[in-house]
């Protein structure tokens, strides 16, 4: 306790990095945590679960490192997350950081779990008329699902305005709205 968290050797190693991107260190593509209670926390024994590591632990690397940081909202969670991890970064964050906020990661790629999420959650609005995925009269499932995902990132990007202030969003919270083109 009261030690330092990360080795200098491992702090030099980014010197050269602007942002970082932990996505593999939260876990982003196997995570399964939906609700901010069940995220990983500092008193876990492991920050190497499937709930990925702390929070917390990320911010200390971007202060402590001085460096921006690029997250990846898990693909199941809810508002009270996002406004919690909001929250979290708005108070401990170094003034001056950049958040880059994205949905999950490759929620277009089958390869992963979010995709088939994702995709779920898509036909779910659409079924239920809950949005305007098919605004276009669209039957084509898959455009459905890539239209969530802006409709999510959407609503992320509406929570942290929330918190830090309509202002901050695209000066310190950068939404982004990932794709691939083949």
């Amino acid at each position: 306790e009261g030690g330092q968290t990360f080795t200098n050797e491992f702090l030099a190693s980014l010197e050269d990095v602007q942002t970082l991107r932990l996505m593999d260190y939260l876990q982003t593509n196997k995570s399964a945590v939906t609700t901010w209670e069940g995220r990983a926390k500092v008193t876990d024994a492991l920050q190497s679960s499937r709930k990925g590591a702390a929070w917390e632990y990320a911010i200390e690397l971007a202060n402590t490192a001085d460096k921006d940081l690029w997250i990846n909202v898990p693909v199941g969670a809810d508002e009270g997350y996002v406004r919690s991890l909001a929250t979290l970064l708005k108070g401990t964050l170094e003034a001056g950081r950049k958040v880059y906020v994205e949905y999950s990661n490759e929620v277009w790629n089958p390869v992963f779990a979010q995709y088939g999420i994702n995709y779920a959650m898509a036909q779910a609005d659409v079924a239920a008329e809950a949005g305007d995925l098919n605004w276009d009269g669209s039957t084509n499932t898959y455009y459905h699902a890539w239209r969530h995902v802006a409709k999510r990132l959407v609503a992320i990007k509406d929570v942290f305005a929330e918190v830090y202030g309509a202002g901050a969003i695209h000066d310190v919270i950068r939404p982004v709205l990932a794709s691939q083109v083949g």
